[in-house]
C-alpha cells in the first residue's frame, strides 16, 4: 500500500513593524524609486530586538496547527528551515517544540538558506512515505534583519523577517 503525504494546514506570521523604502532614505543614500525599480519591493517586516526566529516560527506553527485541526502533541516531528537560528544548540526547531507544547516529537533545523523550507518538505514527505512519521510540522522562518549591515545599501534593502 502506498502512503502519501498532504498539506492539511498552513500558517504565517510577520512582525508588526513595517519598514518602507522611504524609511531607508533617512539613513542611506537611496530612494523609493531606486529600490522599487531594482527589487519590486515597497516594504518589508522587521522583528523587534527581543524577537527571535523561534518566536516567528512558533506563531506561524500555531496558525498551521489550528487550520489543520490538530494539537501540537499530535505531532511526530518538527522541521524548521532557517539559516538565522536563535542559537546553534538547541536547534530553533527544539525551541519551537517547547514554545508550542509539542511534547516528545523529533525536532531539527535544516539549514539550507532559501531552499531550506523546500528541503524540509521533501524530508517530511520521505519520512511519511516510509512510515517513520505521520504528522510533521515544516516551518520556514528567518530573522534576517537581526544580522544586517544597515549601512550596506546593496543588502539591507533586500531582506525582511517572517515565518
Amino acid at each position: 500500500m502506498n502512503t502519501y503525504s498532504r498539506i492539511i494546514g498552513t500558517g504565517s506570521y510577520f512582525p508588526e513593524k513595517i519598514m518602507t523604502n522611504k524609511d531607508f532614505e533617512k539613513f542611506i543614500d537611496t530612494n523609493d524609486e531606486w529600490i522599487t525599480s531594482r527589487t519590486g519591493m515597497k516594504e518589508r517586516r522587521v522583528a523587534e530586538g527581543d524577537m527571535y526566529t523561534s518566536d516567528l516560527a512558533a506563531e506561524a506553527a500555531k496558525k498551521a496547527l489550528e487550520m489543520a485541526g490538530i494539537k501540537a502533541t499530535d505531532l511526530d516531528g518538527i522541521i524548521v528551515g532557517t539559516f538565522t537560528m536563535d542559537t546553534s544548540m538547541p536547534s530553533t526547531a527544539c525551541r519551537v517544540q517547547h514554545k508550542i507544547g509539542a511534547g516528545h516529537c523529533f525536532a531539527f533545523d535544516l539549514t539550507a538558506a532559501c531552499s531550506g523550507f523546500i528541503y524540509g518538505c521533501n524530508v517530511a514527505n520521505a519520512l511519511i512515505k516510509t512510515g517513520s512519521a505521520k504528522k510533521i510540522l515544516v516551518i520556514g522562518a528567518e530573522n534576517l534583519t537581526a544580522g544586517l549591515d544597515w549601512r550596506d545599501r546593496g543588502t539591507c534593502i533586500l531582506f525582511g523577517d517572517g515565518a
